[in-house]
This record gives structure tokens, C-alpha cells and sequence, in this order.
């Protein structure tokens, strides 16, 4: 399973708005990858995005799905899948049996991604991790919904899960765009009785720019899985 950065992917999406070849690695500053107008280019290109939030040290499912390419083939090609790794990606690589390494025997409740929910969250309770956050793209305020995955115990019923998270999430941003697909995808969890949670109202463009303050220099650490199709 290859992943490039999500920094990658927005530079790529203004490049594509300005008709500009050869941008990725060239913007200095990250409020130009996270105007308005960039949130809408991947908006066009990509209609809704998720986060999967879990801590490598503890959450050793996670961990062994992402690394054996399931999330890349279980998740398909209209859906933008966001996670932390543990090292900054400049170029799409190659996601190896050392991901999450350096992380593996660090237990600590300030992990990224415990951080990066919570700021979906506040000032309400964060809900137990791991789990996983679907958004529209856009730049519109908008409640996200959270789906924990805190209760699966291996990892037959850990890939059963996300193979119907993300095929609801798929027919949802397909068949209504914005915030309305994301309402949609609520409303299917909720007929499939999975348990859920909706976020307080916060834009993508928002959530990002937090993030970025919040990770720093890290935020090249947070990666998505680079489309084959």
C-alpha cells in the first residue's frame, strides 16, 4: 500500500486550480493549502474524507490492518483516508512492516490522533479510541460522524467493520454532496444499528488549521492512502 501526505494532496489540488505543473513540495506556507479556495478544489476532486484515529502502542489491530493494504482496497476511490504516521512522507512510498515503529512501545494519552478528535469534539467528552471520522470536503461548517471501533477483538470483524463503514460512506457521498451526505451516512449507520457519534460543528478547513497548529511541522506525518484507481 503506497500513502503520500495530505500536504501532498492539497499542493496537488491548488496546482490543479492555479494550472500549475510541478507545485507539490514548493509551498512554504500552509495557510495558502488551506484557504477556502483549495478546500474546494478537493472538494471536486474527492466528496467526502475520513480519519482514523488510533494509537499504535495499544491499538495493535489497527495497526496489522493498515499495514497488510486492507484499508487501501476496502476503502475505494471516492473516499480520502487520513492517519497519523510516525515520520514525515515528502514523496508517495511504500508503507512497509516498520510503520508505526517508533511508536509501538510509547503508551501515552497525547498520541496525535487522541489530540486531533478531542479538537472535534470540545468541549463535550472525546470518545474512546480507536475509532473513525467521516467528513464532507469542502470548507462548510458541518457535524462529523464519529464511529468507534473500540469493541472489535480481532480482526475478521475489525475488517467487516470498516468494509461497511466505508461502503455506507461511499453510497452516502455519491448520492448527496456536503454536509447532506454526511446526514445520510448518520442516518444508514443508524438503520444498520452501528453505533455513532456526531462531532459539534466544525469546517474540514477549520479542523485542519488546528491540526496544522496542534502538529506543526509534523503535520506531513499525517498521510492518506494514494488511489490506484
Amino acid at each position: 500500500m503506497f500513502v503520500q501526505s495530505l500536504q501532498a494532496v492539497l499542493e496537488e489540488g491548488l496546482a490543479a486550480r492555479a494550472g500549475t505543473k510541478n507545485l507539490a513540495g514548493n509551498v512554504r506556507d500552509i495557510g495558502e493549502l488551506l484557504r477556502p479556495e483549495t478546500m474546494q478544489a478537493l472538494a471536486e476532486k474527492i466528496p467526502m474524507l475520513a480519519f482514523l484515529a488510533f494509537n499504535p502502542a495499544t491499538d495493535r489491530l489497527l495497526v496489522d490492518y493498515v499495514r497488510s493494504g486492507g484499508l487501501a482496497s476496502d476503502s475505494g476511490p471516492n473516499l480520502l483516508v487520513l492517519f497519523n504516521l510516525d515520520r514525515p512522507v515528502a514523496r508517495p512510498v511504500r508503507l512497509g512492516s516498520d510503520a508505526f515503529s517508533s511508536w509501538l512501545e510509547v503508551e501515552s494519552v497525547t498520541h496525535p490522533a487522541y489530540e486531533m478528535i478531542r479538537l472535534l469534539f470540545e468541549p463535550a467528552g472525546v470518545p474512546a479510541l480507536p475509532g473513525i471520522a467521516f467528513f464532507a470536503a469542502g470548507s462548510e461548517r458541518q457535524s462529523a460522524v464519529f464511529a468507534g471501533l473500540d469493541e472489535l477483538t480481532d480482526a475478521e470483524a475489525l475488517q467487516q467493520r470498516m468494509r461497511h463503514l466505508f461502503s455506507s460512506a461511499d453510497v452516502s457521498a455519491r448520492s448527496a454532496s456536503g454536509a447532506k451526505g454526511i446526514d445520510k451516512l448518520s442516518v444508514m449507520l443508524q438503520a444498520d444499528r452501528v453505533a455513532h457519534a456526531r462531532t459539534g460543528r466544525i469546517s474540514l478547513q477549520e479542523w485542519l488549521v488546528r491540526t496544522y497548529q496542534f502538529l506543526g511541522d509534523n503535520f506531513s506525518n499525517l498521510v492518506s492512502v494514494v488511489s490506484l484507481v
